[in-house]
């Protein structure tokens, strides 16, 4: 015959629990320099294969650009943040995440280690130009030389008259050059939306 439903009083809050690193989203400039955040990271077989990419591209220096997507909260923020610490043995969570990277692939973790220092740029998207987002992402790099910082803060908060998007464009493109070539080292320009 007919099942009769019956409310349960135990409520749902006492059955299960969701960790606090995933009741909110990752943002790239709230969460760049925070140690925590990849506390409980999973690095899954989709991350490790986007790495050997990256890492494939990089050396036989066939591709330098990728475009990761996915249904909101999948993870591509977390990730991008998971690299930008693999990458960077100056990120303070580098050491956590080349830990998570260990355990899930010891070989990759062992060919990521013998690749270049990389400088992570974190862009975040939003109604702005992607060249005024990258900007604002200099402003605030710390491993970004000070003359590029200041000028990037020049173009982001001081730059109030209208500005061609060919000229903005141009900044963004110097700034990145003379970050590269100042710090000798790799870009890993970011863009996230």
């Amino acid at each position: 015959m007919g099942h009769s439903l019956t409310a349960d009083p135990t409520p749902l809050q006492t059955c299960v629990r969701v960790h606090t690193q995933f009741v909110r989203s990752v943002n790239l400039h709230r969460d760049s320099r925070a140690t925590s955040v990849l506390g409980g990271y999973i690095c899954t077989p989709t991350a490790a294969g986007a790495l050997r990419s990256l890492l494939h591209g990089y050396e036989t220096a066939t591709q330098f650009a990728w475009t990761i997507t996915g249904p909101y909260g999948s993870g591509k923020s977390a990730f991008a943040l998971f690299a930008a610490a693999l990458f960077n043995p100056k990120h303070p969570a580098h050491v956590t995440a080349s830990r998570i990277l260990d355990q899930h692939d010891a070989q990759l973790a062992q060919w990521l280690s013998k690749v270049p220092h990389f400088l992570p740029i974190l862009a975040v998207g939003r109604r702005h130009s992607p060249a005024r987002c990258i900007l604002e992402a200099l402003a605030t790099a710390l491993e970004v030389p000070e003359t590029v910082r200041a000028s990037a803060r020049g173009w982001v908060e001081g730059n109030h008259r209208p500005v061609a998007t060919a000229e903005m464009d141009d900044a963004v493109i110097q700034a990145l050059l003379e970050t590269a070539q100042t710090t000798k080292r790799p870009l890993l320009l970011v863009f996230d939306e």
